[in-house]
């Protein structure tokens, strides 16, 4: 097969392997198919602009071969879920026989009887690229990180990395080297991306030419761990960190890991409504629909030639945004933290469209801290409880203020210009109202967040509640504005001189004829 020989083997349908056993001697060739041979460009579910990889023609079917049952080469497993990871891990046709690696690689974890111990979808003798059957709600709340972080305490994370051909590469930290930042910066400035607590965004703009140059961005792909110590058997451990490929095609062929607006509209409503159980559950519904992964690339630059003489690459795939997500499991919890989140999107380059043409692209690179949603829930109940309350007695105010200008103006009765006072002057004061609220809660945050000595409080998830509000009081306080100039346009002033009259002093004293000090003082 593409010069690797199988003495004694003939090439075999995996089809017909479904029911032997994993003790078969007979290792399984897979039929050449174009599928198997296809990459795809980032995001495009239809597959009509695949691009058939002259590396996958001369690699597939033997890792394929070589990672059987009968060989369980470990090179050659690690190589094979290398070619399933640049198939961007779809899923699409998944148990039909050579319709992709994926589907290659699918059929041999089910066709090893034993798992690693703790790990139910990680098949001893392979590598663990898919998470199911494991739920992705499942994965994100396993509580065995037992380490307490401090604010300016670093997340350590452990990047295994492997070469094209399956190679392992050894263990690197992402803090030192920046292996997951595309954007370079001075080192202080990308470490601090891993000091806990810490909510960071880095954006830059790169030469798309640069990407096509496998010097300056070879392929190298990564597994990544967070190490942490255990504190109750007192040694270091590695804890698996999920990837959510943004990129991936389930068997439905769509992209399922994508929220859907749908989702997010019922996810926004039950917040806005502060009902954490209904929060909860969808929350756990949307992440039940995601197919998490381990394994992710930076830049592909290799894979997408019809020939080995085709330079540069036809199709380039790039790592376009990386989301770290860190859950901290809630104020009852000091310190402790969920397993983290690396969620990635990919874009695409291609040679005759975007190489040569000076081209930039933007990439980005982000950590965020995302309370639970639960919380967050009851968080924005209690925010519109008090802004309930301090609205209520900024109406009764604006009451008491238009019965006092009621009187001043001689109003008896209930017209139209009373009711108009009536809501200009509870307008002004509702506006009032809310900009104490988002000022309080903001000092809040500001004392409990910053001098915590144990990560206890985080930020919330989203800062739109405070746009929204800060936004409504904008408006009324433009209509109080209006309001009070247009009194103080319309208001008639005249002034009324109550000083007495003045009369000269020696006139006074001539008809005295004297020198009285009172009537000196008369005078002035």
């Amino acid at each position: 097969v593409n010069g690797v020989c199988f003495p004694g083997i003939t090439p075999t349908d995996s089809s017909n392997k479904a029911n032997l056993i994993d003790s078969d001697p007979s290792p399984v060739v897979p039929t050449d198919s174009n599928e198997l041979s296809y990459v795809y460009p980032a995001n495009d579910v239809t597959s009509t602009n695949a691009i058939r990889s002259y590396y996958f023609d001369t690699q597939a079917r033997a890792a394929v071969a070589y990672c059987s049952g009968a060989y369980k080469n470990l090179t050659a497993c690690q190589l094979l879920a290398n070619l399933c990871t640049l198939q961007l891990q779809r899923r699409y046709q998944l148990t039909v026989a050579s319709a992709s690696t994926c589907a290659e690689f699918y059929r041999l974890t089910n066709e090893r009887m034993t798992t690693r111990v703790g790990f139910t979808s990680w098949a001893t003798d392979m590598p663990w690229l898919y998470y199911s059957p494991t739920k992705a709600s499942t994965a994100l709340k396993d509580t065995s990180i037992t380490t307490q972080y401090s604010p300016k305490a670093q997340i350590d994370i452990r990047l295994a990395a492997f070469a094209l051909d399956g190679t392992f590469l050894g263990f690197e930290k992402a803090i030192e080297f920046g292996h997951l930042q595309l954007c370079k910066d001075t080192i202080g400035k990308m470490q601090a991306a891993f000091t806990f607590g810490t909510v960071y965004s880095q954006e830059c703009e790169l030469h798309a030419d640069d990407l096509f140059n496998q010097t300056k961005y070879p392929l190298i792909f990564y597994d990544p761990y967070l190490y942490f110590f255990d504190n109750t058997s007192n040694i270091g451990k590695l804890m698996p960190i999920p990837v959510l490929n943004r990129a991936l095609i389930d068997n439905a062929g769509v992209l399922t890991n994508v929220v859907s607006e749908e989702d997010a509209n019922s996810l926004s409503a039950a917040l806005s409504l502060g009902n954490a159980a209904s929060v909860a559950s969808i929350e756990s519904s949307i992440r039940d629909k995601w197919e998490l992964t381990r394994r992710l690339f930076l830049v592909d630059n290799l894979i997408g030639r019809a020939s080995d003489a085709v330079t540069p690459s036809t199709l380039v795939r790039y790592v376009s945004n990386i989301e770290l997500k860190i859950f901290p499991r809630g104020s009852g919890f000091d310190g402790l933290i969920y397993p983290p989140l690396l969620a990635v999107d990919y874009d695409n380059l291609y040679s005759a469209e975007d190489f040569g043409k000076n081209k930039r692209v933007k990439v980005t690179f982000s950590v965020t801290y995302n309370q639970p949603t639960e919380l967050e829930a009851v968080f924005e109940q209690n925010l519109r409880i008090a802004m309930g309350v301090i609205c209520t007695m900024a109406a009764c105010y604006g009451m008491i203020r238009t019965w006092l200008w009621s009187r001043r103006a001689g109003v008896l009765r209930l017209d139209g210009m009373l009711i108009l006072k009536l809501v200009l002057f509870v307008v002004g004061n509702v506006a009032n109202g809310f900009l104490i609220v988002i000022y309080c809660v903001s000092i809040y945050f500001l004392i409990f967040y910053k001098l915590q000595t144990s990560f206890m409080v985080s930020l919330p998830n989203s800062d739109q509640f405070m746009v929204n509000y800060i936004a409504a009081a904008f408006a009324l306080k433009c209509l109080d504005i209006a309001h009070l100039m247009a009194v103080q346009c319309t208001v008639d002033i005249f002034f009324m001189d109550w000083e007495r009259p003045k009369f000269p002093a020696s006139k006074l004293i001539h008809r005295t004829g004297g020198d009285d000090p009172d009537l000196h003082n008369i005078g002035r």
